[in-house]
C-alpha cells in the first residue's frame, strides 16, 4: 500500500517522513480551500415624524460558509459609506466560537449595524433601495466575496423570488419602505360687496394638497365657524390636472 510523498501537514500519520519509508502505509492527504461568504442585510423603519435626517438602521449578518478561517473579513457598502477603512458596527460573533471583529472561522457568523440619514430624494422616492457586500481572505489567499441578500420580508425584497434571506448567494438588495405624509391647506375668500348688512353671503375657497410621499384617503376639511364637520363638507369643486381623483382622496402631489 501507498505511501504518502505530499510533505502536506497530515501526510505522515507514521511519523516515517513522507514518501521515505516503502513499506509504511501513510495515506496521501489532498488539502484544498473551498472558501465562501455569504451576507444578509435587513433594516428598521425609521420613526416618524420622517424628515431629511432620519435614520434607517440596518444589520448586517455575515457567514463563513466555506471550509477554512477567513481573516480580514469586511462589510462594504457605499450607500451608507462602508469603506475597507471604514466599517460598520461590530456587534457579535456567533455561538462558541467568540471570534474576533474581522475573523470568521468555518461556519460563524457575524453581526454588524450602521445607521443611513435619509436625504430629500429618498424621502420623495418613498424608500431606500441598496445591496452590500462582504468579502474575506483565506489562508491561501484567496478573496470569496458576497452581494447581499435582503433579510426584511417587507413587500420588494425578494426580485430573485428566493425568499428574503433564504439564499446566502442571492443578490436581492434590501428595499426599506416608509411613509412620510404631509398635507397643506390654503384658505381664500370672495369680498363681499356693498351695501355690507346681515346676512351677506361670502364665500370661501380651500385648496387641499398632498405633500407627502403617499397616497392620502379620506381627506377633510374642518370648520367650526363654517360648521365643517366629518359629517358635514364643503362642496368639492375638482382635483389637479390628470390625476383626477374622486372627493375624499389624494395622489401625491395632488390639489
Amino acid at each position: 500500500e501507498s505511501d504518502s510523498g505530499n510533505t502536506t501537514p497530515d501526510n505522515d500519520p507514521s511519523n516515517n517522513g513522507p514518501g521515505t519509508d516503502p513499506l509504511a502505509k501513510d495515506p496521501t492527504i489532498t488539502t484544498f480551500e473551498a472558501p465562501g461568504i455569504s451576507i444578509v442585510k435587513s433594516s428598521t423603519t425609521p420613526s416618524q415624524p420622517i424628515v431629511v435626517g432620519s435614520k434607517i438602521t440596518y444589520t448586517f449578518v455575515v457567514k463563513n460558509i466555506g471550509n477554512v478561517l477567513l481573516t480580514n473579513v469586511k462589510v462594504l457598502d457605499t450607500k451608507l459609506g462602508l469603506t475597507a477603512a471604514n466599517q460598520p458596527t461590530w456587534i457579535s460573533a456567533s455561538g462558541s466560537m467568540a471570534s474576533a471583529t474581522g475573523t470568521l472561522a468555518v461556519n460563524e457568523t457575524a453581526t454588524y449595524t450602521a445607521t443611513y440619514a435619509l436625504t430629500a430624494e429618498d424621502i420623495a422616492a418613498a424608500k431606500v433601495v441598496n445591496t452590500a457586500s462582504t468579502e474575506g481572505t483565506t489562508p491561501g489567499g484567496l478573496k470569496p466575496t458576497d452581494d447581499s441578500d435582503s433579510g426584511n420580508t417587507t413587500p420588494g425584497n425578494d426580485p430573485s423570488g428566493n425568499g428574503p434571506g433564504l439564499d446566502p448567494l442571492a443578490k436581492d438588495p434590501t428595499v426599506t419602505p416608509f411613509e412620510a405624509p404631509a398635507i397643506s391647506i390654503v384658505k381664500s375668500s370672495d369680498s363681499p360687496k356693498a351695501p355690507i348688512a346681515a346676512g351677506k353671503i361670502l364665500t370661501y375657497y380651500f385648496k387641499v394638497k398632498n405633500e407627502g410621499n403617499v397616497i392620502l384617503t379620506n381627506v377633510k376639511v374642518l370648520d367650526s365657524k363654517l360648521g365643517l364637520t366629518s359629517a358635514n363638507q364643503p362642496t368639492w369643486i375638482a382635483s389637479t390636472g390628470s390625476m383626477g381623483s374622486s372627493s375624499g382622496t389624494l395622489a401625491v402631489g395632488e390639489t
